[in-house]
């Protein structure tokens, strides 16, 4: 269940947890999908490889993935991840935290980056869309993984770094399905990104 974006509705059915979101999509779920995402031309996400750079962190890959309206988010999350850094400059931060960031915020780039955008526009509030997107964008991420430790030589471990801004219960059923993955969620802070400094966190 979750919140609805529609005007005059508010808790709804959002999608349900099981075996099935490991399923193959069906032809008709990968059309229905495939109309919501923009994909530049191309048939399916490819992951973009980042130029190799100084403190890469060549086994990471970062997984960018836009479902709701937010008009820099996938700027700000390649920016990250071709980069390592969290900010474009001292007066412009994307809002994102990394967690093993370094005494200036960042870290190395990733070695690449996959996104799934589906633009500005809101979903429907359709479990059953939710679910085909949920698989939709794990199979991405396996897939992607797999390529990208082919490309490595295949005995390095790939870890992901998820970018998302999305409805709730595809991020849920999304965490559900990577539980034992190396797919780490970047948090965003819309303070930092609105220049407003939070509040330092208490020590133990």
């Amino acid at each position: 269940m979750h919140l609805s974006q529609a005007a005059g509705r508010s808790v709804v059915p959002g999608v349900v947890l099981g075996s099935a979101l490991r399923d193959p999509l069906g032809a008709q779920q990968r059309a229905r999908v495939g109309q919501l995402l923009s994909v530049d031309g191309a048939e399916e996400p490819a992951l973009v490889p980042v130029p190799e750079a100084p403190g890469q962190q060549r086994h990471r890959i970062s997984v960018i993935v836009r479902l709701a309206s937010a008009a820099s988010m996938v700027d700000d999350a390649r920016h990250v991840a071709a980069t390592g850094q969290v900010s474009y400059g001292p007066q412009h931060h994307t809002g994102y935290r990394l967690l093993d960031a370094g005494p200036a915020g960042g870290q190395g780039p990733c070695g690449a980056y996959l996104v799934i955008d589906a633009g500005d526009a809101y979903l429907p509030d359709d479990p059953g869309l939710n679910a085909a997107l949920t698989t939709y964008i794990w199979e991405h991420w396996q897939a992607a993984r797999r390529q990208w430790a082919q490309h490595l030589g295949g005995t390095t471990a790939v870890e992901g770094l998820l970018f998302f801004h999305g409805p709730l219960p595809v991020a849920l059923a999304l965490g559900w399905l990577a539980a034992r993955d190396r797919l780490t969620l970047v948090h965003h802070d819309l303070r930092l990104a609105q220049g407003i400094q939070p509040p330092a966190t208490a020590g133990p």
